[in-house]
């Protein structure tokens, strides 16, 4: 007796993603697992997309849950929003410009259910806007287990596109609609709390595309001083914790150096960076040969 699959839902908001939706869309009707309910909402699209998304709402009706927003909610709320139309006993969290291989879902539901983890991550490929394959632009990462405090000291090395999250263990609230663009990055923390674990799987499951227009490109500084304010949150949440979260507030800051959000110029940022965390020698090196250059040279 063949013993029916737990549905998973992929929760997908969209926002002017006529150039990579089809392929995103192909890539989630296409997975070997025989149980998947994708969940769309569209931001208020002003190209193509919502058309793209309701002519396959009208090819597969059975398959897809289509919204069409008549304002832009922005990144957060219209996650949120999705979140509360999942119906299925796992979500996984996918982006309108971004590829899931054909064993994706399958295989993160056996990730996930060996051990009763509450999260599972996984490798990716990158490729660029014409979905060819990039040299590694990150590192890979081996099969292992984890939780809470092995993201803190290591520094939240997981990809948060392509994820899949157990439903019961997501916190009430959903994402935190306080942070823009790092809420996902927000969310994992709070999913695992301080007893729950994940499971990250070596094989890359999915592809993540590498694009000018992305939220992560655009946006970068904004991006950059989110994740400051999780780290933030999560050093007061986790005190024992403060000297590995200050070295990652300190990255944060560092990494935002040529980022003039909030008027803060290159020496600035760096300034910030050795507050947080005194012992960043990078910052002190680039800013040490900025001063002395008389702020010709920014490394």
């Amino acid at each position: 007796m063949n013993v029916p699959k737990p549905l998973v839902s992929v929760l997908l908001p969209t926002y002017n993603s006529e150039s990579y939706i089809k392929q995103a869309l192909d890539s989630v009707l296409s997975q070997s697992y025989p149980s998947v309910q994708l969940v769309v909402s569209d931001d208020a699209s002003t190209d193509k997309t919502q058309e793209i998304l309701a002519d396959y709402k009208a090819r597969y009706p059975a398959a897809i849950k289509l919204f069409i927003q008549k304002k832009n909610l922005g990144v957060t709320p219209n996650c949120n929003f999705i979140l509360q139309h999942c119906t299925g006993h796992y979500i996984l969290f996918f982006a309108g410009d971004d590829l899931l291989y054909e064993n994706c879902i399958t295989d993160s539901v056996e990730a996930i259910e060996d051990g009763n983890h509450a999260m599972v991550f996984h490798n990716h490929d990158f490729i660029d806007e014409c979905s060819e394959k990039l040299k590694r632009v990150g590192r890979l990462y081996p099969s292992h287990v984890g939780g809470i405090a092995r993201l803190i000291k290591a520094g939240m090395y997981v990809k948060c596109n392509g994820m899949m999250v157990r439903t019961s263990c997501i916190p009430k609230g959903g994402y935190d609609e306080s942070l823009r663009y790092s809420s996902d990055f927000d969310f994992v923390f709070r999913v695992l709390g301080s007893d729950n674990s994940f499971i990250y799987v070596a094989e890359p499951l999915s592809a993540y595309r590498k694009h000018m227009e992305s939220l992560t490109v655009k946006y970068r500084g904004v991006c950059l001083l989110d994740s400051a304010e999780v780290y933030l949150k999560l050093m007061k949440q986790y005190p024992k914790y403060s000297f590995s979260i200050s070295r990652l507030v300190s990255n944060s800051f560092r990494s935002s150096r040529f980022s003039s959000v909030n008027g803060y110029t290159y020496k600035d940022w760096l300034v910030a960076a050795i507050g947080a965390y005194p012992f960043n020698f990078i910052a002190w090196g680039a800013l040490i040969i900025s001063t002395i250059t008389a702020h010709r040279v920014q490394l």
